[in-house]
Formats: C-alpha cells, sequence, structure tokens
C-alpha cells in the first residue's frame, strides 16, 4: 500500500502547474501572460492546425500541451481554441440558417 501512496504523491507534485502574470495592466492576454507578438500567431496558427487537421478534440489540445512551453502558452492557446471552435459553429449554424431560407421556398 505504501507503493500507491508513493505513486499518488509523485503524481501530486507533477501536477503543479503556476499561471504567471507578468504584466498586470496589459490590454491583450498575451502580454499580460509575458508571450511574445511572435509566439501569440505561432500558437494561433497551431491552433488553427491542430483544429482543422483533428477530428476529435481531446486529441487536438494533446497536441496543443505537448507545443507549448509553459502554463501560460497552455491556458492562451486553449482561449484561442474555445474562440475558433465558437467562430466555427457560428459559421455553421449562421450557413445553415441561411440554406434554410432558401430550402423553403
Amino acid at each position: 500500500m505504501n507503493w500507491l501512496k508513493k505513486l499518488f504523491n509523485e503524481k501530486k507534485e507533477q501536477s503543479k502547474h503556476k499561471l504567471l502574470i507578468i504584466e498586470d495592466n496589459a490590454s491583450l492576454l498575451n502580454v499580460a501572460l509575458g508571450i511574445s507578438e511572435e509566439r501569440s500567431e505561432e500558437l494561433l496558427n497551431k491552433c488553427n492546425e491542430l483544429y482543422k487537421n483533428n477530428d476529435c478534440l481531446s486529441i487536438a489540445l494533446q497536441k496543443l500541451v505537448d507545443f507549448c512551453n509553459h502554463t501560460n502558452e497552455i491556458v492562451f492557446s486553449t482561449l484561442i481554441m474555445q474562440k475558433i471552435i465558437e467562430r466555427t459553429e457560428a459559421k455553421n449554424n449562421f450557413i445553415n440558417d441561411i440554406k434554410k431560407l432558401f430550402d423553403n421556398e
């Protein structure tokens, strides 16, 4: 039973992540998290690529986490991925609504 306790404690230690706010008064999230403009563009491009190329969101997110170097990048990328999903769903809903209008004629 001691090995189980030891394993649990090791996992507990490994899962500690810290979000670091670099600039409290920043108006942009990437600046507040200390992510450069270039890196934020890389993360955005990676989010788009993974969303388009993976049918399963959990796989895309795992690959995204593997691409990130810091907890701040994970937070930033996850929020970007959510925005991509929301916009894609809104676009699809809009297209479907337009199709319904023309199908009823």
